[in-house]
């Protein structure tokens, strides 16, 4: 996982970035892996902390797949603006069907966790990609 201060590498079991010393990114991560939201998603690494919430990587038991989980921080629970922008972030999201968009598979709410399940994409990170240099446009 990437720390959202500096984008330095850190693992997820540590509460301060190694590059920085910054521990803002990880305020958020209040899910313990292994954790069940809506009966079928269950919890586990954290994999990115944005200002709108974490993703963890996931598993969904009752189709079988390996999911990402975004959730809604605890802290923005009591806030009901900031539920209501999560939920229609989830809403514009899943009106779009494009190959450079990930698809949302349900949203819910369990126990006060705000939670939307999508698609998981393996591989490099478009913030880790720009961090790299510069990209070629692909011809064709």
């Amino acid at each position: 996982m990437r720390c959202a201060t500096c984008g330095g590498d850190r693992e997820h079991t540590s509460e301060l970035c190694a590059t920085c010393g910054d521990d803002s990114s990880f305020r958020d991560i209040d899910l313990v892996e292994g954790t069940i939201l809506g009966g079928d998603f269950e919890i586990g690494e954290p994999l990115a902390v944005g200002g709108m919430g974490v993703v963890y990587r996931g598993v969904d038991h009752r189709l079988e797949r390996a999911v990402a989980i975004k959730v809604l921080p605890r802290r923005c629970n009591s806030d009901a603006r900031v539920v209501l922008r999560f939920e229609r972030e989830a809403k514009s999201v899943a009106a779009i069907t494009h190959s450079t968009i990930v698809p949302i598979y349900t949203v819910g709410s369990d126990g006060g966790v705000h939670f939307f399940v999508m698609k998981l994409v393996e591989g490099t990170s478009l913030a880790d990609l720009v961090r790299s240099g510069p990209v070629e446009l692909a011809s064709g």
